[in-house]
């Protein structure tokens, strides 16, 4: 290894990527590469000793230009401007580079801007490691779950850092990708791979919202995720059914648990809000403006996962179920979540506590099925705001669908959400209220038209309130 030694500060200059001592009479010298003369330039030393060169090409006219350039500059005392004597080209060159250029119908503008924008990322290069260490950094403020952010250190980003240490962000093109996934990974099941694919994806899209790369250079975006074979472990359906969706909200409701009932205000709004999980996280009462007799849920941005602030108008069916909720809940002016010790909140709740706290809700309310003749159907915990995109798609329209999710409106939303469905069946979803409420307003109606024609009285017949008329009164 070179020692560093002392050079001269008055002939120091930042050239090639390195602090280089130019020399009082850089020399011109030719080299053979493959049957071809080439000539490069010495220019000096950096720190380290080591001599800094610079290849000019083949042809010797030029690259005399070149060097007469920087002799009169130093004579000059223009240290700095032996930069500017690189930047002469010869007319051949400039054709030559044209040339290549119009074999792709691209200009010599569009090129420069290209080379700009890909190669001097705005945040400067970074190696892949310090790229994953940005990463983690930013992880929780963009949204992502513990979970997540663990799954992506263990299993996808970090293994593939792992493997290509040592190489810079930008330098990982279509070619590391593919070799990645079809012969590193060649053991995985396609549906595997196809999850490496997507997670890789989002690693370097995340990486090019922090301005550390472009996202038009990102090597898995062109990468063709491998179909599932028969067999294989496929994606469950994850779209929960109206029916199992409000008998769901009704065991929560008439629970006398406290964390159950936190559990209702979650899955009300990743179903009928499209709020995600670590969004509900974040969010306190106070965010629901109530003054109104339209609720609004104000997301602020550093509670939403990309930092982008969004408000969803409340539908009816989900501002029903929060009003009956607010009724059992004893503080509704702190978090949506909260741990619980002996009937008293505690410390705010983690996501692993939430996951927990969820499978023994599961499974608590597949009891409630065997026991009363109930369809029981699995569902996870994403299930819920799966269920409001593809119901809300058909609904709402997409447009609106994604303002409310705060989703980009693209076909990736299509492809990671959407489960068709029929115009009815997204009725129904969105039409789902609690039983009370329901009976409530079934008797309202029915003491109306009562009342109306003064001649009747509104009864209840099992679970529905009907009006009896008096043919005599009448």
């Amino acid at each position: 290894m070179r020692s560093r030694k002392a050079i001269n500060s008055q002939n120091l200059i930042e050239l090639f990527g390195s602090v280089v001592e130019v020399k009082s009479q850089p020399t011109l010298e030719s080299y053979k590469n493959r049957n071809h003369i080439y000539w490069r330039i010495n220019l000096g030393q950096d720190a380290t000793g080591k001599t800094v060169r610079r290849q000019i090409g083949k042809d010797e006219g030029h690259a005399r230009q070149v060097l007469a350039e920087i002799l009169q500059r130093l004579n000059n005392g223009d240290i700095q401007g032996v930069k500017s004597a690189f930047e002469v080209y010869s007319d051949h060159e400039i054709k030559a580079a044209l040339k290549k250029l119009r074999h792709y119908n691209t200009t010599l503008p569009q090129a420069i801007s290209f080379f700009i924008k890909h190669h001097r990322p705005n945040k400067g290069l970074i190696t892949l490691e310090q790229a994953l260490q940005i990463w983690k950094e930013n992880a929780q403020q963009l949204g992502y779950s513990d979970t997540y952010i663990k799954k992506m250190l263990n299993t996808y980003a970090g293994p593939f850092v792992k493997l290509h240490s040592g190489f810079k962000l930008i330098d990982i093109t279509y070619k590391e990708a593919e070799n990645y996934i079809f012969k590193q990974k060649s053991s995985l099941s396609n549906y595997s791979k196809a999850q490496t694919i997507s997670k890789l994806k989002g690693f370097f899209n995340t990486l090019a919202d922090l301005e550390y790369f472009s996202k038009e250079l990102n090597p898995f975006e062109k990468l063709k995720s491998p179909k599932a074979k028969y067999g294989e472990a496929e994606e469950k359906k994850r779209v929960i059914s109206s029916a199992v969706i409000k008998e769901t909200l009704e065991f929560a409701l008439s629970s006398k648990k406290p964390g159950y009932h936190e559990l209702l205000v979650a899955m009300v709004l990743m179903s009928f809000c499209g709020v995600r999980k670590t969004e509900v996280f974040r969010l306190e009462w106070q965010h629901i403006d109530r003054s109104k007799s339209v609720w609004k849920l104000r997301i602020p941005k550093l509670q939403a996962k990309w930092g982008y602030k969004r408000t969803i108008v409340i539908p009816d069916n989900a501002k029903a179920w929060l009003e009956e909720v607010l009724k059992k809940i004893p503080n509704s002016n702190g978090r949506f979540l909260n741990s619980w010790r002996n009937g008293r909140t505690s410390t705010d709740l983690t996501e692993e506590g939430y996951s927990a706290r969820f499978t023994r809700f599961r499974k608590a309310f597949k009891k409630h099925c065997e026991e009363n003749g109930k369809t029981w159907e699995k569902y996870e915990q994403n299930g819920f705001r799966v269920s409001c995109a593809s119901y809300g798609l058909q609904h709402f329209g997409l447009e609106k669908i994604c303002r409310m999710m705060g989703e980009r409106r693209d076909p990736t939303f299509w492809n990671h959400y959407r489960e068709s469905c029929e115009e009815e069946e997204a009725e129904t979803f969105f039409s789902i209220i609690p039983t009370v409420v329901a009976e409530r307003r079934d008797q309202a109606a029915c003491e109306q038209a009562c009342e109306e024609s003064n001649c009747g009285q509104a009864i209840k017949e099992g679970d529905v309130w009907l009006p009896i008329l008096n043919e005599y009164a009448c």
